[in-house]
């Protein structure tokens, strides 16, 4: 609205802005350019790597175990942490088993939110999973251990990444690093 005021004021504004327009565009393509390139760029390596990975099937099975064994591991953690908040189960397989489960289902269901890390997606996909055990969601007890879990992860990731660059920094203070 202001500019068609000011275009029928003055009509050489009109220039202006469609030079501007032309200018950000312009910017734009180049900047969308270099971003498409790269996202090509990352699919193929990531074909490359699918590929090579297929190649190596002992790396292969060793990655799916590894990944199945870290989900049991967070399972029987989640388990644990609903276990001490005080969840109505019994300490069997059975409900250690569930709980598994629907870790790696609440893991991979929060993916596609397109939230960061599946932020509070998976919290409640966990929290929902948990009811059919008797687990109430007013109690909140799903989603207070899902929550739990998610803290110690970034604990872990902090503490990795603190690890990391103080490693880092004395290499590169010893004049080891490059």
């Amino acid at each position: 609205l202001v500019l068609g005021v000011a275009v029928l004021l003055r009509p050489q504004i009109l220039d202006v802005f469609v030079r501007i327009m032309k200018r950000i565009i312009k910017n734009a393509e180049s900047f969308l350019g270099r971003i498409v390139a790269k996202l090509e760029h990352v699919v193929e390596s990531f074909r490359d790597a699918i590929l090579e990975y297929r190649t190596r099937k002992t790396v292969l099975g060793i990655s799916v175990w590894l990944t199945v064994v870290a989900w049991g591991v967070e399972g029987i953690a989640e388990f644990c942490i609903l276990m001490a908040l005080g969840a109505p189960f019994d300490f069997s397989l059975w409900y250690m088993g569930y709980v598994t489960a629907v870790v790696a289902a609440s893991t991979v269901i929060s993916t596609f939110s397109f939230l960061p890390g599946g932020l509070g997606a998976r919290e409640v996909v966990f929290a929902l999973f948990l009811v059919p055990l008797g687990l109430p969601l007013e109690a909140g007890l799903g989603i207070a251990a899902a929550l739990v879990v998610r803290a110690f992860a970034y604990i872990q990731c902090g503490v990795g990444a603190a690890v990391a660059f103080t490693g880092v920094a004395a290499s590169k203070e010893s004049g080891q690093g490059s």
